[in-house]
């Protein structure tokens, strides 16, 4: 057991490693990390690193980030800047190829096996898939929502799923990735973050 801050909001937390070391590109699924009675409101999840499942061609991305693509070793880092309450979320995706097309995609759930090898990523995202926004990345980062964009609540509800609080939802960023680099297919995802509205 360790007490470290990741660095990516909320301050230190206790995390546990057990069976083995993690790191590296070692595969574990014994990493935990406790959220203290549910504070953290926004969570990264669903590495490509390698502590959390085997990218497809063993492609694995820099810490907390997705699988590796064809224009960044780091992979894509689906990152965030704001709130959920009230909601001023902006979600980011960056070290992606330099003008992917990317869609922000939100879930009710997770995938009920944890992950499943997608294009040359992973993606964690299962239940009720929604494409929340579909954006260009500049200098291999997208953004959204953009000024003039509805919220990320509003842009839900418009979908037929409106965020009560309390209720938690799953984001990842799909990209276009048009290098056949690993598996020949040409799309991959960054890491997912976990966010209680």
């Amino acid at each position: 057991m360790v007490s470290f801050d990741d660095g990516l909001g909320g301050g230190p937390a206790l995390w546990v490693i057990g069976c083995g070391a993690a790191g590296g590109n070692v595969t574990t699924n014994h990493v935990a990390r406790w959220h203290g009675g549910c504070v953290h409101t926004i969570d990264p999840m669903c590495f490509g690193d390698g502590t959390f499942a085997t990218c497809p061609c063993s492609n694995y991305g820099a810490s907390q980030h997705g699988c590796r693509n064809s224009a960044s070793a780091a992979g894509a880092l689906l990152g965030y800047s704001g709130a959920s309450q009230p909601d001023t979320l902006v979600l980011a995706s960056s070290s992606e190829p330099a003008t992917s097309t990317t869609i922000f995609l939100q879930s009710d759930l997770l995938y009920p096996y944890g992950q499943f090898n997608f294009g040359d990523g992973i993606r964690c995202l299962g239940g009720q898939l929604r494409r929340l926004y579909l954006k260009s990345a500049t200098s291999g980062t997208a953004q959204a929502p953009e000024p003039g964009d509805l919220s990320i609540t509003q842009r839900s509800a418009a979908l037929g799923d409106p965020l009560l609080p309390g209720a938690v939802r799953y984001y990842q960023a799909w990209y276009r990735d048009s290098t056949a680099y690993c598996t020949g297919l040409t799309f991959n995802m960054s890491n997912g973050l976990r966010v209680v509205w």
